[in-house]
């Protein structure tokens, strides 16, 4: 096999679906690093029969704790690598970072010891989950800042917020980092929508060293024809048929109940241009039915497993459909997930090497050790052809930089700046006014609310003079807002300042939090604005442009759930600047109105999507657009 110019080091190697993928667009692997036993025999049994060109001893069989990177330290084009998925899987603990399977550490070891000039990780889709937001928001920011080293005894949330005022809040405002850094982005990738036979959705992160000019650009961005799409395959089974023709087999009367709703939107449309999904069907085509208890005599691994067994949630894949997610973890092998419906009420296991197939490995790969533990080899594997395009768009863009073609944002001006927008309750310091602007702005927006309370205060500039305001001049004044409990509200509290507090508004939010009419978010505003504290405040609007930024949850923040909450709280608390609260707050605000609007947002005008570090833009899934925060604050 051709020997590649651009050199790579990968880590967590497992059978080395990644490590194929990248060789065939001419990577050059430098070591392979593998603990697992049979994963490591694997490798070398297919280093030996020319599979992979890595010579046997770059295999390195051990723990990636105990390896020693010095040795090639600045000669790594490319460090790759699958971190181990047991703490952030759907069918795991869920243990995260507290898990002592988290390997992510030495990731960000190698990348601090190497310096290489692009990473490539790969992970189950768990990662990117809401529970596990401010963790993964964490593993970005160090592998964009490897050098910024955790303190002793430090809590890995204070080194984040360390990380993210060195790294993305500076960056953001036009700052260059000064030492070893990355520009990082991630996606949620479903590698059927490029050409794998099987539903396989997992969390990919690029990252390009930013001495090199270049921001990461995915493979869909660089070659639009790679993208497949489901529809293409509803319209060739169920419109004209082209599927059927082309495996020489009638087309069925009935349309599948997983496929009718589609397929009965495409009736009357043209077919779409872009390639149709792949299916087992497809993956499968030329290899023979395999017997039960006997291998191939010439096809390694193929060898038929009776006995097939299913149960609820665990059932098997349709030949005419991408296969479900193959699955292998410490307990086994999941039955129903790996086993073909072949119809007819014929079903059976899928063989190592229909798995392998799926998995895009070629024939002649071949897989060391028990069924079980050669599913679990396969089950974990990087799809070789997803390997490849992730590959050849990295080293695409390296010879890119080689020839001093960059493509970097240019510095952007602040967002406080750009962004800013003026309104009468900013030029005071006086908490009345403020608690009173702040109530009126409940679901209301800020440039209606603007001359009312310019007419209320005129009116109204203490709490004295609100107490002896009549109940009807008061509703009077007001009603144009809607929302006819701000009046009473406004009285009560003008009567409880009064009475309990000397006419003085109480600034800390535990104690504002007790008047009438204040909320949470109120209660915060008086605490960050005035006394300058750094807190978060977080309203609908404030909320949508953090969850679309840190990628977490979709829904309206009113019935957001508890763990969306407190990831939420957490990224603010993370945001909030240090020198001048108020003003962070208010950019913030601004922005939300602006730009990241609650429908319809102006992506192209924000820095963050040209920056490449906005989770709502990274999102090709669109689980962040399927219900887009609805803005119930004003401003």
């Amino acid at each position: 096999m051709k020997q590649g110019s651009l050199s790579s080091i990968e880590l967590f190697t497992g059978a080395g679906g990644l490590a194929l993928g990248l060789e065939l667009v001419g990577f050059r692997h430098l070591a392979l690093v593998e603990r697992e036993r049979r994963s490591a025999e694997t490798l070398s049994t297919n280093s030996r029969r020319g599979l992979l060109s890595v010579r046997e001893s770059d295999i390195h069989k051990m723990d990636v704790r105990d390896f020693n990177f010095s040795p090639f330290a600045d000669r790594v084009d490319l460090l790759a690598g699958g971190v181990p998925c047991q703490p952030f899987s759907l069918g795991g603990k869920h243990g995260g970072h507290r898990d002592s399977r988290n390997l992510f550490p030495e990731m960000f070891r190698a990348v601090r010891e190497l310096r290489p000039k692009a990473i490539l990780v790969e992970n189950v889709r768990g990662l990117a989950r809401p529970s596990f937001g401010p963790y993964f928001q964490y593993i970005l920011l160090q592998l964009s800042l490897p050098t910024m080293l955790r303190r002793n005894n430090e809590p890995w949330m204070k080194h984040r917020q360390r990380l993210l005022e060195s790294w993305h809040l500076r960056h953001l405002n036009g700052a260059a980092p000064q030492s070893l850094a990355y520009y990082v982005r991630y996606r949620l990738l479903e590698c059927a929508n490029l050409g794998v036979p099987q539903q396989r959705k997992r969390v990919f992160i690029i990252g390009l060293r930013t001495d090199l000019g270049l921001v990461p650009r995915w493979p869909d961005e660089l070659w639009p024809s790679a993208v497949h799409t489901e529809d293409t395959l509803l319209y060739s089974q169920w419109v004209d048929g082209a599927y059927w023709r082309e495996h020489g087999l009638p087309r069925p009367k009935r349309v599948p109940s997983d496929s009718s709703r589609g397929a009965r939107a495409l009736i009357g449309r043209s077919k779409p241009v872009k390639p149709r999904w792949r299916t087992v069907r497809d993956a499968l085509r030329g290899l023979p039915e395999p017997i039960d208890g006997v291998a191939h005599p010439t096809i390694p691994n193929h060898i038929g497993i009776p006995g097939v067994r299913f149960y609820r949630g665990h059932t098997g894949s349709s030949l005419d459909r991408p296969v479900k997610t193959l699955k292998a973890g410490v307990h086994g092998v999941p039955g129903g997930e790996n086993a073909l419906i072949l119809g007819n009420g014929r079903s059976r296991y899928m063989t190592v090497r229909e798995a392998a197939r799926i998995q895009t490995f070629p024939d002649e790969y071949v897989f060391e050790g028990p069924r079980s533990e050669t599913m679990r080899q396969i089950g974990n594997a990087v799809p070789v052809l997803i390997a490849k395009l992730m590959g050849r768009a990295i080293a695409e863009q390296l010879n890119a930089a080689r020839a001093g073609q960059s493509h970097v944002p240019p510095r952007e001006r602040p967002l406080v700046i750009e962004h800013e927008r003026d309104f009468p309750w900013r030029h005071t310091s006086d908490p009345f006014k403020t608690l009173i602007a702040e109530i009126m702005l409940q679901r209301t927006r800020s440039p209606q609310v603007a001359p009312i309370y310019k007419r209320f205060i005129g009116r109204y500039p203490n709490p004295a003079a609100l107490a002896d305001a009549r109940p009807d001049e008061l509703a009077a004044i007001v009603r144009r807002l809607g929302l006819g409990f701000r009046a009473r509200a406004l009285g009560e509290l003008a009567r409880i300042l009064m009475e309990e507090h000397r006419g003085k508004v109480p600034l800390r939010a535990e104690e504002a939090i007790r008047l009438p009419g204040v909320g949470p978010y109120v209660a915060s505003a008086l605490d960050a604005f005035l006394l300058r504290r750094r807190i978060p405040v977080i309203d609908a609007n404030v909320a949508r442009v953090l969850g679309r930024v840190f990628g977490i949850g979709g829904a309206d923040w009113r019935w957001a759930k508890a763990k969306e909450r407190r990831a939420m709280y957490e990224i603010a608390w993370m945001c909030v600047g240090r020198a001048n609260p108020r003003a962070y707050h208010y950019a913030l605000l601004d922005f939300a109105a602006t730009v990241c609007a609650p429908r319809s947002p102006a992506c192209p005008d924000c820095p963050m999507h040209r920056a490449r570090i906005c989770a709502y833009c990274e999102d090709t899934s669109s689980t962040l657009r399927e219900n887009p925060v609805r803005s119930s604050q004003g401003h």
